[in-house]
C-alpha cells in the first residue's frame, strides 16, 4: 500500500500537465453505484499508427517502457518494467493478460500479476483500450476500467489510475508528436 501512495504522489506531481495536454475524463457511476474510470485523448496519427504503437512489441517499447512485449491474442501477455535495466520476466513487472482483441478496434487487458506492494484487489479491474477514427488523421483513443467496487483500497486504486492513465495517453501523445522515447535520457 505504501508503494501505492508513494506512485500516487509521484503522478499527481505530473497531473496538472497531463491534463494540459488534452486528455478529457469520461468517467461514469452507474445507478447501482459501480464506478467506471475513463480517460481518453484525441491524438495526431491514423488509428493504424495508433493501433501499431499498442499491438506491436516494438513500437510498445518505444513510448511505454523501455522494456516491454505484447502477445496480442486472447490467452497472450503484455509485460511491462519501467526500469531499463530490467528484463522481460523479471518478477516485479507488471503483467498483464489480454482477454480479447479487436484489430484496430479494441483489446481488453486484465493484470495477471501486479508489482510486489501493489494491492491483490487490482486482479479484479479490467481495461478496455479503444481506438476510433475522428478522421483520416486523428484517432480517439478511449482507456476505461472496470470493476471498482467500495473501499478504500479501490479508491486508493481509482485515484492511482486516473492519473496513471492519463500519464499513459499523454506518453503516447509524445511518442506521436515527437518520436520514440530516449530512455536512457528519461532515466
Amino acid at each position: 500500500m505504501i508503494r501505492l501512495l508513494v506512485l500516487s504522489f509521484a503522478l499527481s506531481l505530473a497531473a496538472p500537465a497531463a491534463r494540459a495536454q488534452g486528455t478529457t475524463d469520461c468517467s461514469s457511476v452507474e445507478a447501482s453505484g459501480e464506478r467506471t474510470l475513463c480517460v481518453e485523448a484525441v491524438l495526431p496519427a491514423p488509428a493504424a499508427e495508433i493501433w501499431a504503437l499498442w499491438s506491436e512489441p516494438d513500437q510498445l517499447r518505444t513510448w511505454l517502457a523501455p522494456v516491454a512485449t505484447v502477445d496480442l491474442r486472447p490467452g497472450g501477455m503484455m509485460e511491462a518494467a519501467y526500469d531499463a535495466s530490467g528484463h522481460i520476466g523479471a518478477p516485479n513487472n507488471i503483467l498483464n493478460r489480454v482477454v480479447s482483441v479487436e484489430p484496430l478496434q479494441s483489446i481488453v487487458i486484465q493484470v495477471a500479476r501486479p508489482p510486489q506492494g501493489f494491492p491483490t484487489e487490482v486482479r479484479e479491474l479490467a481495461t478496455l483500450i479503444e481506438f476510433e477514427p475522428v478522421s483520416e488523421r486523428e484517432t480517439r483513443v478511449r482507456v476505461s476500467m472496470f470493476g471498482y467496487r467500495e473501499g478504500q483500497t479501490f479508491d486508493d486504486l481509482y485515484a492511482f489510475f486516473a492519473l496513471g492513465n492519463a500519464y499513459t495517453l499523454n506518453k503516447l501523445r509524445d511518442r506521436v508528436v515527437n518520436g520514440p522515447t530516449n530512455w536512457e535520457a528519461a532515466q
